[in-house]
């Protein structure tokens, strides 16, 4: 039997070496280690009570006693760092009835791809992730005797004569994903697979339209109750900007313009010029005098009028815009489920009256920064608390009613019953990873025992859903995980992993982030827009262009996938292996056989394609490879066209080693 090794390509150009820490530096490898966890997707203050943890215990391998744990060993991860905490009784080394672990948890953000673009400063939204809004928490404690220091220091109300605080500030942000941004056009609609700046989820284009009037992406944002005395600061409106199209070329290719409502009309307060697919972060401030009383709007817009390099193709997007603003201490009209706000900078003690609280006891009031815990009163429906002094910092604070109670099926195991499994420890020389997902555990087993009779027990075997903890802070579907082990095997074991085989179904980033449906789909991730699996090696052994591992996928959706792939495979190499006295130079030849396909939408795809796989064919003729090509290719613009299957099924049975694609569909019949 001859092999077929299908490889589909997709035209991709790189820019720019990927760089990011492993991610795992947070954890514990000890034997005697536990690790629970919990996904926080909104923002707010958690809570975990006694029945819950002790659950949760039982759940590990083997069970873990509460009564054994001095709360005061608790720690909690997320992000890669330890997460500080309340444990109410905690003092008194049990965990008792009526004690309870209580947090602020942020939902997740872009923090973690900002290592996928050349800069921090070249990400399109650092407010936005490209894959979840998920995170993970993860609860351990310390083993050797020892104490977490990261614990919010209560302070109690006092109700002392401290100065007042005239108003706090208040942070809108709208995000805008309206399409994803690939980037450059290359030709007929190639793009670049590699991350930079303007990548990305942004608006709808706007841009210069040939009439006196601009087309706008817009975004409106409340400001009742805005602080509009002695010492108000004027509003701070942070907008990431990008470039759409080629422009009129140069560094002023685009001429962005913003304005914000007065009264029936508008002025335009801020402008920003920018390079033809460039993407900005620009600031810009407005007087807090001129803030419309209730509701500030605004605009980025191009249009003919004025100086610059307007033209009809001068299309730009937004990805976010953010305003701070001073807001009065009235909290009517604003989100009391989780209430945070800004405080300004203060030399002195002082203290924040919120009024229109309502009646609803609220307890206690976060400070993150600090790690301060500090105790309200309420007098009607105004909330009191005295702060110290100390530089601008969030504040956190929500009514009793609305803390976040984790139940039994929200807190559970993480890695293995409860133990990670170290990575540094299952190293084998020259290892083939195989990367896989749970539901795919059965085939992935008799797969690794397969290639582990051929390659002496090289295989090194990891679950998706473990990469996503160690190496992605929980965050699902993120190719982080795939890379952060990858990268931590490549610096850290004695031989590094030469083949990294994924086994398991992906989609673009594009495709899922928004589609429940497709989400679903996914068993293992990939990387970038379009998807590259080399992507998640790029950049990691010497050369800042190049895959840094052989790497691999079946894009399988259930285990009789897999073992149907698996079989072929071991007939394959089982004929190959049998008959190694009569299997002459002359009878691998085959192996030297290359099909091209290429296709797209109409003449000019078709060209362009042609001459990509043109390019590949020299190198496999040429004297390094000495291969044959054989290419198909679309001859018409028509949607569908018939091929030579007769041709390419004798070419197919003779024996040949690739199949290439060069192609934006699959177009043939």
């Amino acid at each position: 039997m001859r092999g077929l090794l299908l490889i589909i390509a997709f035209v991709s150009l790189s820019c720019a070496a990927i760089g990011q820490p492993f991610g795992n530096e947070w954890i514990d490898y000890s034997s005697n280690q536990r690790y629970l966890k919990f996904e926080v997707a909104h923002s707010g203050i958690y809570r975990i009570d006694r029945s819950t943890l002790n659950f949760a215990l039982q759940q590990t391998s083997p069970a873990t006693n509460l009564n054994s744990i001095d709360p005061r060993s608790i720690q909690v991860f997320a992000f890669g760092s330890e997460q500080r905490i309340h444990i109410e009784g905690q003092n008194d080394g049990s965990f008792d009835s009526g004690d309870f672990i209580e947090l602020y948890c942020r939902s997740n953000d872009g923090s973690l791809e900002a290592a996928f673009y050349p800069s921090e400063n070249d990400q399109t939204n650092p407010y936005y992730s490209l894959y979840s809004d998920t995170v993970t928490y993860f609860i351990t404690w310390l083993t050797d005797g020892s104490f977490s220091t990261q614990r919010y220091n209560t302070i109690p109300y006092t109700g002392a004569a401290v100065s007042p605080m005239p108003y706090m500030l208040i942070e809108r942000l709208q995000n805008f994903t309206t399409q994803y941004n690939d980037g450059e056009n290359i030709g007929a609609g190639v793009t670049n697979a590699l991350y930079h700046g303007g990548k990305g989820w942004v608006s709808k284009i706007f841009g210069y339209n040939g009439n006196s009037e601009p087309t706008l992406a817009a975004t409106k944002f409340t400001t009742k109750n805005a602080f509009t005395g002695i010492g108000a600061p004027n509003i701070s409106v942070e907008i990431g900007v990008v470039g759409m199209n080629q422009g009129a070329g140069g560094p002023d290719a685009h001429h962005v313009r913003f304005r914000r409502n007065n009264g029936g009309g508008f002025v335009q307060f801020s402008e920003v010029y920018l390079e033809s697919y460039a993407y900005k972060r620009h600031t810009a401030q407005i007087t807090i005098g001129v803030l419309p009383a209730d509701q500030l709007q605004v605009d980025a817009y191009t249009n003919a009028t004025g100086a610059g390099n307007e033209t009809s193709s001068d299309y730009s997007a937004l990805s976010f815009v953010k305003c701070t603003f001073p807001h009065e201490l009235d909290v009517s009209g604003e989100d009391l489920s989780t209430l945070a706000f800004i405080s300004p900078q203060s030399s002195t003690q002082f203290h924040f009256n919120l009024s229109n609280w309502g009646a609803d006891a609220t307890t206690y009031l976060y400070d993150p920064d600090l790690g301060r815990r500090y105790e309200c009163t309420q007098s009607g429906t105004t909330l009191k608390t005295n702060l110290e002094a100390g530089t601008r910092r969030q504040l956190i604070v929500q009514k009793e009613s609305d803390v976040v109670q984790l139940g039994s099926s929200d807190l559970v195991t993480a890695g293995n019953a409860g133990k990670f499994a170290d990575v540094q420890s299952i190293q084998k020389d020259s290892a083939f990873l195989l990367v896989h997902h749970k539901d795919l555990l059965s085939s992935a087993n008799a797969y690794a025992t397969y290639r582990n009779s051929t390659t002496g027990g090289r295989v090194v075997q990891v679950d998706i859903q473990e990469l996503y903890d160690q190496f992605a802070y929980g965050i699902p579907f993120h190719p982080a995980s795939i890379r952060g082990l990858c990268d931590y095997a490549i610096q850290n074991w004695n031989v590094p992993p030469k083949h990294l085989f994924l086994l398991g179904k992906s989609i673009q980033e594009s495709k899922h982030r928004k589609s429940a449906t497709a989400r679903a789909e996914i068993l293992v991730p990939t990387m970038g827009s379009p998807p590259s699996d080399n992507l998640l090696t790029m950049g990691l052994s010497n050369h800042p262009y190049a895959a840094a591992i052989a790497t691999g996928r079946i894009a399988a959706t259930n285990n009789t996938q897999v073992n149907t792939y698996l079989n072929k495979l071991i007939e394959a190499e089982n004929a190959q292996n049998s008959i190694v006295a009569e299997y002459t130079i002359g009878k691998k030849l085959w192996q030297k056989h290359v099909l091209h396909f290429a296709g797209g939408n109409n003449s000019e795809e078709n060209d362009q394609f042609r001459g990509c796989l043109n390019s590949y064919k020299n190198s496999i003729e040429g004297p390094n490879f000495g291969g044959k090509v054989f290419l198909f290719s679309k001859t018409s613009g028509s949607v569908i066209e018939q091929l030579d299957l007769d041709t390419i099924r004798d070419l197919i049975s003779d024996g040949v080693d690739h199949d290439l694609f060069r192609t934006r569909h699959h177009n043939w019949i």
